[in-house]
């Protein structure tokens, strides 16, 4: 992904409070509480590792789950290991 110019925006919100917009361009995504974290987390129920976003291709993304304590949800549903996830989904 990173090699051919694709990015993946994502925009982060707390309930209905829109929070901040990121743009990646790297075929993964560290999300955290970690200062590390590509994309950083500041809520108390995220874990320090808690999930990865792999960008395979433009229509090839997915989130897993690191095995965080509260889990990983996509769209209101807890997401069950990896999922593969697509443009709108929360």
């Amino acid at each position: 992904m990173a090699s051919d110019g694709a990015r993946l925006t994502l925009r982060l919100y707390n309930g209905d409070e829109f929070l901040r917009e990121q743009v990646f361009s790297q075929p993964t995504i560290g999300i955290g509480r970690l200062s590390s974290s590509d994309l950083r987390l500041d809520a108390k129920n995220a874990s320090r590792m808690h999930a990865r976003i792999e960008v395979k291709g433009p229509n090839d993304v997915s989130i897993t789950d690191l095995l965080s304590a509260t889990g990983t949800f996509v769209n209101g549903q807890k997401a069950p290991g990896t999922l593969r996830i697509q443009s709108g989904d929360s």
